[in-house]
């Protein structure tokens, strides 16, 4: 009970800011769970380390959610993802790419050029001149190649607007045709490369 007062705690601390300008965070083992407080235990996610990270987005065939749990964007954004996932019957990939900001900024920085290789539009710039990878953000790939991203409410402020407000029914009605489609095609091609006896870090639909 404990534990779970000081999560709440710290939760609330942070997710009165919105994600463009987000504190730092200590990388820890966790649950999701643990930390997003409103996704289901039977979640259709997997968290990966940062050995998988490049592989993936290099050759793999996956939707990778990159976000961090005191994002307040992303507390609202991911289990609206995850119902789209249960209804399709797919997973998902999910790495804290924001730890490595401030801990690792060379690989930071070399995942946001990969990105950036893949569609110059999915990133920004900051002050400095370095890419900026704002979240929530979700790539879908097949093989490494990217057929399409989402990152809705990445920049949003929520001292502007919060996301129970943003968050209209027309708009999630909108979110949810365009999701679909997206995880649709990424579950058919897991579904071929499953069969020919390939994992989805390294083999593409027609290889």
């Amino acid at each position: 009970m404990k534990k779970m007062r000081l999560i709440a705690a710290v939760l609330s601390a942070f997710l009165i800011a919105g994600c463009t300008q987000p504190a730092p965070a200590e990388e820890t083992d966790f649950k999701l769970t643990d930390v997003y407080t409103e996704l289901a235990e039977d979640n259709s996610f997997t968290v990966i380390g940062k050995e998988d990270l490049k592989p993936l987005i290099e050759n793999g065939t996956s939707v990778l959610f990159l976000g961090f749990p005191e994002c307040t964007w992303c507390q609202a954004y991911l289990p609206m993802l995850d119902d789209i996932l249960k209804e399709q019957g797919a997973h998902a990939e999910y790495y804290n790419i924001y730890t490595d900001k401030s801990e690792d900024r060379p690989f930071y920085d070399e995942i946001a050029a990969m990105i950036d290789a893949k569609d110059e539009s999915i990133l920004s710039y900051g002050s400095d001149g370095k890419r900026v990878i704002y979240m929530p953000l979700v790539l879908f790939l097949d093989g490494g190649e990217l057929i399409g991203f989402d990152h809705e409410t990445c920049t949003e402020d929520s001292s502007v607007i919060k996301p129970e407000e943003y968050w209209t029914e027309e708009k999630k009605s909108a979110f949810v045709q365009r999701m679909t489609e997206y995880v649709s095609q990424i579950k058919a091609a897991q579904d071929a490369i499953n069969a020919k006896g390939c994992d989805n870090h390294g083999c593409k639909v027609g290889d």
